[in-house]
């Protein structure tokens, strides 16, 4: 007897594609490939992957240590690099931020700037199966000293002592405590004197993130727990409603006259790999609703890697025409998260 699959197995997905034709295989919903769980024995995030890790910091730019530390060029040749470095501090507090079963880990960096200061910042890293993925930074000012601070339910209490109005600047006297919380896209900070309870885990805004593991091309990129992906072929996938990346040889800031309008095209580093960052907006042609776009588009081994951020998405199809919808700036905030979390083989 001939054996069919159940229709439960079967998942048909109609995809809109605004820059290329669809393949003839018919588009799959993919499993999200979750962190392991706590009984799988997640790898832990070693002080050696923190020394080495990239970092992005909103003072000082987005940078790589190495063993620890991290050397700017000095303005000039008479000036020291040592006074011009990041360096990763001793202390490490470990502890779930975002609430998805692994120990992440807080870190505290320090900047010299070719002065007197030395500048703290606080950096969330998260445990995406045993690879750190810098989530959030936060500068906490020149010269505090982290006493201590735990991690519990999503929930970050720092201990620390900062600068009394009289205080030298090399050593500040007064103790403080200060709480945080994961919002799903960086950490902030909220009132001392407000309990410090975490966001339910069900809640969209605090989530755990998956890993996309491409087959073909072997880049994997994070994405929420929210997110869906929908493979429509090898060279095009979607992760949730509004982001598509697609690989191809040509290069897409280059063509004229053939897919979205650009208004421009940046040359930016995204984690340790150079990029274009591309903005403009897709018209109505097509039945498409017009929009702005985001794009980041990588060159790796001859292949163009291309992550775009529709401000509506490809399968909205009812909507003004008259004008161009604009970008969300959370949408914008967590997709460009969500492209610094890529990874190529």
């Amino acid at each position: 007897m001939k054996k069919t699959l159940p229709l439960f197995l079967l998942i048909i997905v109609f995809t809109i594609n605004a820059c290329a034709p669809l393949a003839a295989a018919t588009p799959v919903v993919v499993a999200p490939s979750k962190n392991p769980t706590v009984d799988e024995k997640i790898p832990t995030l070693s002080l050696e992957i923190l020394r080495s890790g990239m970092y992005n910091s909103p003072n000082w730019g987005e940078f790589q240590l190495s063993n620890g530390v991290y050397y700017r060029t000095p303005p000039t040749s008479q000036d020291s690099p040592e006074a011009y470095t990041t360096r990763l501090l001793d202390t490490v507090i470990y502890g779930d931020i975002n609430l998805d079963g692994s120990e992440d880990a807080l870190v505290f960096l320090n900047t010299q700037n070719g002065g007197t200061g030395h500048f703290i910042e606080m950096a969330a890293v998260l445990n995406l199966s045993g690879s750190a993925f810098n989530i959030s930074t936060l500068d906490l000012g020149d010269r505090v000293v982290v006493e201590s601070g735990t991690i519990q339910d999503g929930a970050v209490i720092l201990n620390l002592r900062v600068h009394e109005p009289n205080d030298p600047a090399c050593c500040p006297s007064q103790l403080a405590t200060w709480n945080y919380h994961f919002d799903g896209t960086q950490l902030v900070q909220v009132s001392s004197t407000d309990p410090v309870t975490a966001v339910p885990i069900s809640s969209t805004q605090v989530s755990p993130w998956n890993i996309y593991n491409d087959q073909k091309y072997g880049y994997l990129i994070g994405y929420p727990d929210f997110y869906n992906v929908v493979i429509v072929n090898d060279e095009y996938v979607e992760i949730g409603d509004k982001i598509v990346v697609t690989v191809s040889n040509t290069d897409p800031s280059t063509l004229l006259g053939d897919g979205p309008a650009i208004d421009s095209v940046t040359d930016v580093q995204v984690s340790v790999y150079p990029a274009k960052l591309l903005t403009g907006y897709i018209g109505a042609i097509g039945g498409y609703i017009p929009q702005q776009i985001r794009r980041f588009v990588f060159e790796r081994n001859g292949y163009y890697f291309v992550v775009t951020l529709y401000a509506l998405g490809l399968h909205v199809t009812e909507g003004k025409i008259s004008q161009i919808a604009q970008l969300n700036p959370e949408d914008v905030s967590l997709f460009d998260n969500i492209v610094a979390s890529l990874q190529f083989p």
